[in-house]
């Protein structure tokens, strides 16, 4: 079976069963997905890694969930609309370097998960 119409038949679906965005409650949001070449030395080949598309889901949905309730609540701000998602997103990456800190993770991988926290806590700072 073709994809394509999987996808087709589940538009049509969600068509039918949904309405037309009222107001504001269209956001769009765009999520940049980079793909790296990466050698793997052992192998000798060249792999693309690719983040995963459950990843994705999660993250946008997060997002979206996030955002709207801060609109509902009277505290989203137009010009900031992904702070508290950026907020959560830090808090996260944050409660997973606590439990690496207490496992056995090398010290050279808990200072680069560090100095991405930093820079997260600077970039939504400014």
């Amino acid at each position: 079976m073709d994809p394509k119409l999987v996808a087709d038949m589940l538009m049509g679906v969600l068509r039918g069963i949904g309405r037309e965005p009222v107001g504001d409650e269209a956001v769009a949001i765009i999520k940049h997905c980079r793909e790296e070449a990466r050698t793997e030395v052992w192998l000798d080949t060249e792999l693309f890694w690719r983040r995963s598309p459950l990843w994705l889901f999660i993250r946008v949905s997060l997002q979206l969930t996030l955002d709207r309730a801060a609109r509902r609540r009277g505290h989203g701000n137009l010009e900031q609309p992904t702070s508290l998602y950026k907020a959560f997103m830090i808090f996260l990456m944050a409660s997973v370097l606590d439990r690496a800190v207490s496992g056995h993770v090398s010290h050279d991988l808990l200072f680069f998960m560090r100095a991405k926290i930093s820079r997260r806590v600077v970039k939504l700072g400014s």
